[in-house]
């Protein structure tokens, strides 16, 4: 196993235009790989020895991220030690994007009270799944009402989704493609209007 990860690692820094002398770890998942990431901003910045001395060697450490942002981070946290408390949580604009002055002057209240912020979390858009099933439903109207397919709709795991029976012998390859080319499309000329009726 070793061989292997050292093979992929060695892939992934080719890849990525790292010099032969980085190194890296291969990790079971995306919250995994957080986790280590946030880790390893905490030993650069936290300014003492988390690792040789602990926690209590320093001032509260905090970290910041929308409102949007992933429950990994609050997992995190907890299992670093720092509890839940440490992640804190700045609003989103419109567009789900952190809004930054509310970031900055929350940073500059931690500091006045003592705590070492070390960390930023960055994420693209939301995971929120009431967002996600309204564009998913608003997708399915177009499709309808556009005639471009006739899907239902269904729930699977608590998410809506949309759902396509093929009953067609002569549907091919480039039918299905068609159809998500045009859900693709149709979720960005949404994002659009949305984004149009926001700036009004």
């Amino acid at each position: 196993a070793a061989v292997i990860e050292r093979q992929v690692l060695d892939w992934l820094k080719t890849l990525m235009g790292f010099p032969p002398e980085a190194s890296g770890v291969l990790v079971s998942g995306g919250a995994a790989a957080n986790l280590n990431g946030l880790m390893a901003a905490r030993v650069a910045k936290a300014g003492f020895d988390v690792r040789e001395e602990g926690l209590r060697a320093g001032p509260p450490l905090t970290v910041y991220g929308s409102t949007e942002t992933h429950s990994w981070i609050l997992k995190a946290c907890e299992s670093m030690g720092m509890g839940r408390r440490a992640f804190r949580a700045v609003p989103v604009d419109a567009d789900y994007r952190i809004d930054l002055a509310a970031c900055r002057a929350r940073i500059e209240a931690d500091l006045a009270d003592g705590a070492r912020p070390f960390a930023i979390v960055g994420n693209a858009g939301t995971v929120s799944a009431a967002e996600l099933d309204r564009l998913n439903q608003d997708i399915l109207v177009a499709l309808q009402s556009r005639s471009i397919a006739v899907p239902s709709q269904t729930v699977l795991n608590g998410a809506f989704a949309i759902r396509v029976c093929i009953a067609n012998h002569r549907s091919e390859d480039e039918d299905f493609d068609l159809l998500v080319e045009a859900v693709a499309r149709i979720g960005a000329e949404l994002r659009a209007e949305a984004a149009g009726r926001r700036g009004r």
